[in-house]
């Protein structure tokens, strides 16, 4: 990634280092992506995708989230939520994450169906949603299955709000912030930003699946 300073102000240039770098997963071998415009591109991006963002330094991951949630906050109809992962690790801490973050604040059942029913119940009340998980990898290395779970129900939900219930005319997008261990998951065919996980047989996951065969997530490295 280069940068530039404008006005003032910091300006991103996305630009990936190796091929690999820049991937849409998408039931298919990963594509190139051209570099989008700084920050239009990306924000027209996230109307079709999620976003895994990796870089080897958490100042530079907070400074791309600093930027890009200045940009979003100008969309109309839009709410940025920022979720300060570093000390999730576990569930409960998860829960408390999001509760801290929602305004108004929300109480979170602290279990993945708990989290699961307040997305669905719409508390943001924007058309546009985005959710920004800064540090997605600590819980990743603590919990890796339940890390696999989480991020299969948000990303479900999303889906569910494109697909399930197009009259709510709601898009939420999840932007994921982490290091290369955030990367090697995301690239892992196995894992959830690449596959659905099917849980207990939900009706409402099964028409998700059938309308979108994997999840919609493009993978960004912001280290040149």
């Amino acid at each position: 990634m280069m940068r530039t300073e404008c006005e003032g102000s910091v300006v991103f240039e996305l630009r990936p280092a190796r091929p690999a770098d820049v991937s849409y997963i998408a039931g298919m071998p990963p594509e190139i992506v051209e570099s989008p415009s700084w920050p239009t591109g990306v924000t027209q991006l996230l109307d079709e995708h999620h976003l895994v963002v990796l870089a080897g330094r958490p100042a530079r991951r907070a400074e791309f989230a600093r930027s890009l949630a200045a940009h979003l906050e100008t969309v109309p109809d839009a709410v940025t939520v920022d979720l300060p992962g570093e000390q999730a690790t576990s569930l409960p801490d998860f829960c408390r994450m999001l509760e801290g973050a929602l305004q108004p604040a929300r109480a979170v059942t602290p279990t993945l169906d708990g989290v699961v029913r307040l997305l669905r119940t719409d508390p943001l009340q924007a058309r546009h949603q985005y959710l920004i998980w800064h540090d997605a990898d600590a819980l990743l290395e603590a919990d890796v299955t339940l890390f696999s779970r989480l991020v299969n129900a948000l990303l479900s939900v999303a889906a569910e709000f494109e697909y399930v219930n197009p009259d709510v005319l709601t898009l939420q997008r999840l932007i994921f912030l982490g290091s290369d261990k955030l990367g090697a998951y995301a690239e892992d065919e196995s894992g959830q930003f690449c596959t659905w996980l099917a849980e207990g047989g939900s009706t409402r996951f099964w028409e998700v699946a059938s309308c979108v065969t994997r999840p919609p997530v493009l993978i960004y490295r912001l280290d040149g």
